[in-house]
């Protein structure tokens, strides 16, 4: 059944993906998708040399999935100066990465400043460096501290350096998924939207999923069907999209080194 669906080359829905999510034979299920995506692309991959810089671990949402966070006076929580930041994109320009990645926790006092700073600093420092910065959430955040829209807090933050936006924080697209495991933070309908801004004024972003963590089958195949819609409406602008999908497995905190 998997060799038809695949075969037929229409696109995937619920009911198929489904039933492609209880296939019982990995093996031949990883074949299938290998000679799909041969017959697209080739054998061509693409990579980047990436440097993952966290300026902080301080954040206003306890996601109970999360063992990242802390509060600001919990052991542990910490803030990067701009200028530390800056210095640890100049050393992994230094050894040959062509791209920073920075996230960092939802701060309840950091500046619309600050977050512009540390764009304009590696800018300065680094011309060529390719800078992927803050998640959706990051940026709802970040806005509700200037006072502006998605769309104007973007555009500045892209005067400033800002090249492409990371996917974390999407989770699982389903809002009760949100109320139930981080009932504190912006939800689906939120993080697709600055996605979509994002797409309309030029940028990339990545995409995400955490799976492991109380999600069903179900909810992971919204949550793809839900990204795709979206991709669409981007690929029909022609401008921003989707450039990566990362499935991002839950790891419990005992299980963290």
């Amino acid at each position: 059944m998997e060799a038809q669906i695949l075969d037929s080359g229409a696109r995937l829905d619920f009911d198929c993906a489904m039933a492609l999510y209880e296939s019982a034979d990995l093996w031949h299920l990883g074949r299938l998708a290998e000679n799909y995506t041969l017959s697209r692309q080739g054998r061509q991959v693409y990579y980047s040399i990436n440097r993952h810089i966290n300026y902080t671990n301080v954040c206003r949402f306890q996601c109970r999935f999360c063992g990242f966070s802390r509060r600001p006076d919990q052991a542990g929580a910490y803030v990067m100066t701009v200028d530390e930041v800056v210095s640890q994109a100049r050393t992994a320009c230094g050894g040959g990465a062509c791209e920073v990645h920075i996230v960092g926790g939802v701060h309840p006092d950091l500046s619309f400043e600050y977050y512009k700073d540390i764009l304009a600093g590696i800018r300065q420092a680094c011309p060529n460096l390719h800078i992927k910065a803050f998640t959706a959430v990051e940026i709802i955040n970040i806005a509700e501290k200037r006072g502006a829209s998605l769309e104007d807090t973007l555009k500045e933050l892209m005067t400033a350096g800002l090249g492409a936006m990371p996917g974390g924080g999407a989770e699982i697209l389903d809002e009760r998924y949100f109320q139930r495991v981080c009932p504190n933070k912006p939800g689906p309908r939120q993080w697709l939207a600055v996605h979509a801004t994002a797409h309309r004024l030029g940028l990339m972003t990545n995409a995400t999923m955490l799976y492991g963590y109380q999600e069903t089958t179900a909810d992971r195949i919204r949550h793809l069907l839900r990204l795709r819609s979206l991709q669409d409406e981007s690929l029909q602008q022609g401008k921003g999209k989707f450039l990566c999908f990362v499935p991002l497995p839950y790891i419990p905190p005992k299980m963290i080194v």
